[in-house]
Protein backbone atom coordinates (compact mmCIF):
# COMPACT_ATOMS: atom_id res chain seq x y z
CA UNK A 1 0.00 0.00 0.00
CA UNK A 2 2.61 2.49 -0.12
CA UNK A 3 2.32 3.31 -3.43
CA UNK A 4 -1.65 3.66 -3.52
CA UNK A 5 -1.93 7.64 -4.24
CA UNK A 6 -0.29 6.70 -7.12
CA UNK A 7 -1.95 3.77 -8.08
CA UNK A 8 -4.75 4.45 -10.37
CA UNK A 9 -6.57 1.14 -10.06
CA UNK A 10 -6.43 1.39 -5.97
CA UNK A 11 -7.41 5.07 -6.63
CA UNK A 12 -10.81 4.76 -7.56
CA UNK A 13 -12.07 2.02 -5.43
CA UNK A 14 -10.97 4.56 -2.71
CA UNK A 15 -13.11 7.29 -4.24
CA UNK A 16 -16.03 5.00 -4.64
CA UNK A 17 -15.87 3.57 -1.35
CA UNK A 18 -15.78 7.14 0.38
CA UNK A 19 -18.81 7.87 -1.68
CA UNK A 20 -20.94 5.08 -1.16
CA UNK A 21 -20.39 5.67 2.76
CA UNK A 22 -21.62 9.25 2.29
CA UNK A 23 -24.67 7.48 0.54
CA UNK A 24 -24.62 4.97 3.43
CA UNK A 25 -24.82 7.70 6.15
CA UNK A 26 -27.58 9.51 4.32
CA UNK A 27 -30.10 6.59 2.94
CA UNK A 28 -30.14 4.13 5.03
CA UNK A 29 -31.06 6.85 8.24
CA UNK A 30 -33.60 7.76 6.46
CA UNK A 31 -35.16 3.94 5.76
CA UNK A 32 -34.44 3.15 8.91
CA UNK A 33 -36.56 6.08 10.20
CA UNK A 34 -39.33 5.42 8.08
CA UNK A 35 -39.48 1.75 10.10
CA UNK A 36 -39.60 3.75 13.35
CA UNK A 37 -42.11 5.49 12.19
CA UNK A 38 -44.33 2.86 11.32
CA UNK A 39 -43.15 0.98 14.55
CA UNK A 40 -44.30 3.89 16.68
CA UNK A 41 -47.57 3.95 15.36
CA UNK A 42 -48.14 0.86 15.43
CA UNK A 43 -47.31 0.90 19.38
CA UNK A 44 -49.41 3.98 20.16
CA UNK A 45 -52.49 1.23 18.27
CA UNK A 46 -51.23 -1.56 20.35
CA UNK A 47 -49.05 0.14 23.53
CA UNK A 48 -48.62 -3.07 25.38
CA UNK A 49 -46.95 -4.90 22.75
CA UNK A 50 -43.43 -5.33 24.03
CA UNK A 51 -42.36 -6.42 21.02
CA UNK A 52 -42.79 -3.94 18.79
CA UNK A 53 -41.40 -1.71 21.33
CA UNK A 54 -38.22 -3.56 21.18
CA UNK A 55 -38.59 -3.34 17.32
CA UNK A 56 -38.49 0.78 17.44
CA UNK A 57 -35.72 0.60 20.06
CA UNK A 58 -33.62 -1.71 17.51
CA UNK A 59 -34.49 0.52 14.84
CA UNK A 60 -33.34 4.01 16.48
CA UNK A 61 -30.49 2.13 17.48
CA UNK A 62 -29.35 1.10 14.01
CA UNK A 63 -30.13 4.76 12.25
CA UNK A 64 -27.78 6.05 15.16
CA UNK A 65 -25.02 3.76 14.10
CA UNK A 66 -25.55 3.78 10.65
CA UNK A 67 -25.32 7.47 10.55
CA UNK A 68 -22.41 7.58 12.94
CA UNK A 69 -20.06 5.23 11.34
CA UNK A 70 -18.79 6.91 8.02
CA UNK A 71 -18.46 9.88 10.56
CA UNK A 72 -16.34 8.06 12.87
CA UNK A 73 -14.53 6.38 10.11
CA UNK A 74 -13.16 10.05 8.41
CA UNK A 75 -12.87 11.11 11.68
CA UNK A 76 -10.10 8.22 12.79
CA UNK A 77 -8.26 8.75 9.32
CA UNK A 78 -7.71 12.83 9.86
CA UNK A 79 -6.55 12.20 13.05
CA UNK A 80 -3.87 10.18 11.95
CA UNK A 81 -3.53 12.79 9.26
CA UNK A 82 -0.42 12.03 6.89
CA UNK A 83 0.99 9.69 9.26
CA UNK A 84 0.37 6.96 7.21
CA UNK A 85 0.42 6.53 3.22
CA UNK A 86 -3.01 5.16 3.06
CA UNK A 87 -4.41 7.78 5.38
CA UNK A 88 -2.81 10.77 3.85
CA UNK A 89 -4.49 9.30 0.88
CA UNK A 90 -7.84 8.58 1.74
CA UNK A 91 -8.06 12.29 3.33
CA UNK A 92 -7.35 13.11 -0.75
CA UNK A 93 -9.03 10.66 -2.33
CA UNK A 94 -11.61 12.69 -4.13
CA UNK A 95 -8.68 15.55 -5.13
CA UNK A 96 -6.60 12.66 -6.29
CA UNK A 97 -9.08 11.23 -8.33
CA UNK A 98 -10.11 14.69 -10.32
CA UNK A 99 -6.52 16.06 -10.18
CA UNK A 100 -4.86 12.67 -11.37
CA UNK A 101 -7.13 9.79 -12.57
CA UNK A 102 -9.53 11.21 -14.49
CA UNK A 103 -7.00 14.32 -16.59
CA UNK A 104 -5.01 10.85 -17.42
CA UNK A 105 -7.66 8.61 -18.92
CA UNK A 106 -9.26 12.22 -20.60
CA UNK A 107 -6.23 12.15 -22.66
CA UNK A 108 -5.93 8.73 -23.47
CA UNK A 109 -9.27 8.82 -24.88
CA UNK A 110 -9.07 11.30 -27.83
CA UNK A 111 -5.38 11.40 -28.83
CA UNK A 112 -6.10 12.45 -32.26
CA UNK A 113 -7.08 15.59 -31.16
CA UNK A 114 -3.58 16.55 -30.37
CA UNK A 115 -3.01 17.46 -33.74
CA UNK A 116 -5.73 19.42 -35.32
CA UNK A 117 -4.15 20.16 -38.41
CA UNK A 118 -3.13 16.32 -39.30
CA UNK A 119 -5.49 16.58 -42.54
CA UNK A 120 -3.26 13.13 -43.21
CA UNK A 121 -5.71 11.86 -40.15
CA UNK A 122 -8.78 13.11 -41.33
CA UNK A 123 -8.71 15.90 -38.07
CA UNK A 124 -10.69 19.10 -38.87
CA UNK A 125 -9.81 21.66 -36.91
CA UNK A 126 -13.60 22.68 -35.81
CA UNK A 127 -13.08 19.93 -33.01
CA UNK A 128 -12.20 16.40 -34.37
CA UNK A 129 -14.27 13.37 -33.29
CA UNK A 130 -17.48 13.55 -34.17
CA UNK A 131 -19.40 10.47 -32.95
CA UNK A 132 -20.51 10.44 -29.24
CA UNK A 133 -21.21 7.15 -27.63
CA UNK A 134 -23.37 9.44 -24.65
CA UNK A 135 -25.99 10.86 -27.07
CA UNK A 136 -27.55 9.46 -30.65
CA UNK A 137 -25.68 11.52 -33.52
CA UNK A 138 -27.28 12.76 -36.62
CA UNK A 139 -25.35 11.62 -39.68
CA UNK A 140 -26.21 13.51 -43.05
CA UNK A 141 -24.97 12.54 -46.27
CA UNK A 142 -24.59 14.87 -49.56
CA UNK A 143 -23.35 14.03 -52.63
CA UNK A 144 -24.26 11.95 -55.63
CA UNK A 145 -23.94 8.39 -57.26
CA UNK A 146 -20.61 7.81 -55.28
CA UNK A 147 -22.41 8.34 -51.79
CA UNK A 148 -25.72 6.26 -52.68
CA UNK A 149 -24.23 3.34 -55.20
CA UNK A 150 -24.08 0.36 -53.13
CA UNK A 151 -24.98 2.24 -50.12
CA UNK A 152 -22.15 3.79 -48.10
CA UNK A 153 -24.10 6.16 -45.88
CA UNK A 154 -26.21 2.46 -44.91
CA UNK A 155 -23.10 0.68 -44.50
CA UNK A 156 -21.40 3.23 -42.35
CA UNK A 157 -24.56 3.25 -40.07
CA UNK A 158 -24.13 -0.50 -39.47
CA UNK A 159 -20.50 -0.33 -38.74
CA UNK A 160 -20.85 2.70 -35.99
CA UNK A 161 -24.23 0.56 -34.28
CA UNK A 162 -21.59 -2.25 -34.38
CA UNK A 163 -19.04 -0.14 -32.33
CA UNK A 164 -22.14 0.82 -30.04
CA UNK A 165 -23.13 4.01 -31.19
CA UNK A 166 -26.73 5.36 -31.45
CA UNK A 167 -26.99 7.08 -34.99
CA UNK A 168 -29.56 8.39 -37.61
CA UNK A 169 -28.18 8.50 -40.86
CA UNK A 170 -29.97 10.93 -43.47
CA UNK A 171 -28.74 11.41 -47.46
CA UNK A 172 -29.31 14.27 -49.64
CA UNK A 173 -27.99 12.77 -53.45
CA UNK A 174 -28.64 12.84 -56.92
CA UNK A 175 -26.66 11.32 -59.75
CA UNK A 176 -24.48 13.63 -61.58
CA UNK A 177 -25.31 16.48 -59.41
CA UNK A 178 -22.58 18.77 -58.07
CA UNK A 179 -22.46 20.31 -54.17
CA UNK A 180 -23.43 23.64 -55.79
CA UNK A 181 -26.20 22.06 -57.01
CA UNK A 182 -27.76 20.21 -54.50
CA UNK A 183 -27.46 23.25 -51.98
CA UNK A 184 -29.44 25.28 -54.34
CA UNK A 185 -31.96 23.07 -54.89
CA UNK A 186 -32.15 20.48 -51.77
CA UNK A 187 -31.72 23.69 -49.17
CA UNK A 188 -35.08 22.03 -47.18
CA UNK A 189 -33.82 18.95 -47.11
CA UNK A 190 -30.12 19.90 -45.79
CA UNK A 191 -31.42 21.82 -43.16
CA UNK A 192 -34.18 20.06 -41.85
CA UNK A 193 -32.35 18.66 -38.96
CA UNK A 194 -29.49 19.97 -36.71
CA UNK A 195 -27.06 17.59 -37.75
CA UNK A 196 -23.78 16.51 -35.77
CA UNK A 197 -21.55 15.30 -38.53
CA UNK A 198 -22.15 16.08 -42.40
CA UNK A 199 -20.06 14.41 -45.30
CA UNK A 200 -20.20 15.80 -48.38
CA UNK A 201 -18.74 14.34 -51.65
CA UNK A 202 -18.12 16.47 -55.10
CA UNK A 203 -19.15 15.30 -58.40
CA UNK A 204 -16.34 13.94 -60.09
CA UNK A 205 -15.38 16.66 -62.90
CA UNK A 206 -15.87 19.55 -60.56
CA UNK A 207 -13.73 17.08 -57.75
CA UNK A 208 -11.14 16.04 -60.34
CA UNK A 209 -10.62 20.07 -61.73
CA UNK A 210 -10.30 21.20 -58.40
CA UNK A 211 -11.80 24.54 -59.41
CA UNK A 212 -14.16 27.67 -58.16
CA UNK A 213 -17.05 25.39 -58.46
CA UNK A 214 -15.54 22.39 -56.21
CA UNK A 215 -14.88 25.32 -53.53
CA UNK A 216 -18.18 27.26 -53.53
CA UNK A 217 -20.06 23.62 -53.07
CA UNK A 218 -18.23 22.81 -49.84
CA UNK A 219 -18.87 26.61 -48.67
CA UNK A 220 -22.57 26.73 -49.74
CA UNK A 221 -23.14 23.18 -48.03
CA UNK A 222 -20.95 23.67 -45.12
CA UNK A 223 -22.62 27.25 -44.70
CA UNK A 224 -26.41 25.61 -44.55
CA UNK A 225 -25.47 22.60 -42.16
CA UNK A 226 -23.69 25.32 -39.58
CA UNK A 227 -27.03 27.74 -39.78
CA UNK A 228 -28.70 24.64 -37.94
CA UNK A 229 -25.84 23.58 -35.46
CA UNK A 230 -22.90 26.00 -35.45
CA UNK A 231 -20.80 23.03 -33.68
CA UNK A 232 -21.80 20.52 -36.50
CA UNK A 233 -18.71 18.56 -37.48
CA UNK A 234 -17.92 18.57 -41.90
CA UNK A 235 -16.04 16.49 -43.90
CA UNK A 236 -15.16 16.78 -47.20
CA UNK A 237 -13.91 12.68 -49.03
CA UNK A 238 -10.51 13.03 -50.71
CA UNK A 239 -11.84 10.45 -52.96
CA UNK A 240 -11.14 8.20 -56.21
CA UNK A 241 -11.57 10.09 -59.44
CA UNK A 242 -11.22 7.06 -62.36
CA UNK A 243 -10.38 4.01 -62.20
CA UNK A 244 -7.61 4.69 -64.33
CA UNK A 245 -6.64 8.66 -63.01
CA UNK A 246 -2.96 9.13 -62.50
CA UNK A 247 -1.32 10.01 -59.58
CA UNK A 248 -0.56 13.34 -60.33
CA UNK A 249 -4.93 13.51 -60.89
CA UNK A 250 -5.61 11.74 -57.71
CA UNK A 251 -2.82 13.96 -55.70
CA UNK A 252 -4.19 17.69 -57.36
CA UNK A 253 -7.99 16.54 -55.80
CA UNK A 254 -6.52 15.62 -52.96
CA UNK A 255 -4.57 19.25 -52.49
CA UNK A 256 -7.56 21.22 -53.15
CA UNK A 257 -9.85 19.40 -51.12
CA UNK A 258 -7.31 19.61 -48.15
CA UNK A 259 -7.31 23.38 -49.03
CA UNK A 260 -11.14 24.00 -49.13
CA UNK A 261 -11.83 21.48 -46.29
CA UNK A 262 -9.57 23.90 -44.41
CA UNK A 263 -11.01 27.21 -45.10
CA UNK A 264 -13.98 25.89 -44.04
CA UNK A 265 -13.01 24.31 -41.16
CA UNK A 266 -13.46 20.65 -42.16
CA UNK A 267 -11.81 17.71 -42.09
CA UNK A 268 -10.87 15.52 -44.67
CA UNK A 269 -11.60 11.58 -45.72
CA UNK A 270 -8.71 9.88 -47.58
CA UNK A 271 -11.33 7.20 -48.76
CA UNK A 272 -9.05 7.41 -52.20
CA UNK A 273 -6.06 7.05 -50.59
CA UNK A 274 -7.33 3.79 -49.09
CA UNK A 275 -8.55 3.10 -52.82
CA UNK A 276 -5.18 3.37 -54.14
CA UNK A 277 -3.50 1.22 -50.84
CA UNK A 278 -5.75 -1.60 -51.58
CA UNK A 279 -5.16 -1.99 -54.97
CA UNK A 280 -1.40 -2.27 -54.54
CA UNK A 281 -1.66 -4.66 -51.27
CA UNK A 282 -4.95 -6.22 -52.31
CA UNK A 283 -5.15 -6.43 -56.64
CA UNK A 284 -7.85 -9.08 -56.31
CA UNK A 285 -10.01 -7.01 -54.61
CA UNK A 286 -12.29 -5.19 -56.90
CA UNK A 287 -13.23 -1.84 -56.03
CA UNK A 288 -15.16 -0.52 -59.23
CA UNK A 289 -18.00 -1.24 -60.82
CA UNK A 290 -17.14 0.97 -63.43
CA UNK A 291 -14.66 3.27 -64.07
CA UNK A 292 -16.50 5.69 -62.05
CA UNK A 293 -18.08 4.22 -59.68
CA UNK A 294 -17.61 1.40 -56.56
CA UNK A 295 -18.37 -1.68 -56.21
CA UNK A 296 -19.71 -3.49 -53.06
CA UNK A 297 -16.49 -3.68 -51.36
CA UNK A 298 -15.64 -0.31 -52.79
CA UNK A 299 -18.41 1.04 -50.73
CA UNK A 300 -17.47 -1.17 -47.66
CA UNK A 301 -14.01 -0.49 -47.42
CA UNK A 302 -15.53 3.77 -47.80
CA UNK A 303 -18.08 3.33 -45.02
CA UNK A 304 -15.59 1.98 -42.92
CA UNK A 305 -12.60 4.84 -44.02
CA UNK A 306 -15.56 7.48 -42.81
CA UNK A 307 -15.86 5.60 -39.78
CA UNK A 308 -12.17 5.79 -38.66
CA UNK A 309 -12.17 9.29 -39.60
CA UNK A 310 -15.05 10.59 -37.68
CA UNK A 311 -15.13 8.10 -34.31
CA UNK A 312 -10.94 8.62 -34.45
CA UNK A 313 -10.97 5.15 -33.42
CA UNK A 314 -10.03 1.82 -35.87
CA UNK A 315 -12.84 -0.85 -36.33
CA UNK A 316 -12.25 -4.19 -36.47
CA UNK A 317 -16.37 -4.57 -37.23
CA UNK A 318 -17.65 -7.94 -37.35
CA UNK A 319 -20.29 -6.04 -40.03
CA UNK A 320 -19.40 -7.55 -43.29
CA UNK A 321 -21.80 -5.83 -45.65
CA UNK A 322 -22.48 -9.21 -48.25
CA UNK A 323 -18.58 -9.99 -48.70
CA UNK A 324 -16.93 -12.46 -46.92
CA UNK A 325 -14.88 -12.45 -44.16
CA UNK A 326 -11.61 -12.43 -45.43
CA UNK A 327 -12.30 -10.19 -48.28
CA UNK A 328 -13.68 -7.26 -45.25
CA UNK A 329 -11.20 -8.23 -42.68
CA UNK A 330 -8.01 -7.09 -45.24
CA UNK A 331 -10.18 -4.07 -45.76
CA UNK A 332 -10.62 -2.85 -42.45
CA UNK A 333 -6.56 -3.56 -42.50
CA UNK A 334 -6.20 -0.96 -45.02
CA UNK A 335 -8.92 1.74 -44.04
CA UNK A 336 -6.88 1.70 -40.44
CA UNK A 337 -3.45 2.45 -42.24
Amino acid sequence: MNNVCSDYSIMPILVLVKNFLTLFQIIVPIILLIITTVRLLKCVKNPDDKKEKQKVKNAFLAAAITFFIPMAVNIVFQLIGSNTTLSDCWNNAKFELSTKYININSKKKNPINNNPNDYEKGVPKNGGICLDKTKSTKVLFVGNSKTYVHDIPSKFQHIAESEGYKVSVSSVTQGGKTLSYLASNYKSQITSSAYDCVIMQEQTDAYASGGSTYSNGISAVANLVKSKNPNVKTYVRALWILDSSSASELNKAYAATEKYAESTSSGVIYDGKAFENSRKKYPNINLYGDERHQSEAGAYLSALVIYNTISGTNTKTTYYASLNKDTATKLQIIAAN
